[in-house]
């Protein structure tokens, strides 16, 4: 059984299909702009908070409130709810005792020399 969250729906005033179905719309326009989804990304509350807005905005019920609330409960909902890979918690403990000597890619050992390569990949072979 779904579980309501509190102040939405009915109580505000708001057709909980019609809300779901502008959040749908909201998250495809939302994420669909590529430089959008590169700064949001580093911020996933504050973007399920635009999201739900722009759906609320959408069935004439804006709510900054509101929109929070919503974007709170998908992120604990969400979190709830997330599992490792199979085998992931194993690779990483494995990975952890190694002590692999930073900086290990050629992207940092460049950033760290000034820009200069200190690797044998050509910048052809890296892409």
């Amino acid at each position: 059984m779904a579980q309501r969250l509190p102040g939405a729906g009915p109580d505000a005033g708001v057709d909980a299909i019609a809300l779901a179905d502008a959040v749908r719309i909201a998250r495809r326009w939302f994420w669909d702009d590529v430089t959008r989804q590169r700064t949001e990304r580093v911020n996933m509350m504050g973007a399920w908070a635009k999201i739900a807005a722009n759906g609320l905005e959408r069935v004439g019920a804006p709510s900054p409130e509101l929109a929070a609330r919503i974007a709170e409960d998908f992120a604990a909902r969400r979190w709830a709810v997330m599992r490792l890979f199979p085998g992931v918690p194993e690779a990483l403990a494995g990975y952890v005792p190694r002590a692999c000597p930073w900086p290990s890619s050629p992207m940092a050992t460049r950033a760290s020399s000034g820009g200069r390569s200190s690797s044998t990949i050509s910048p052809a072979s890296s892409r």
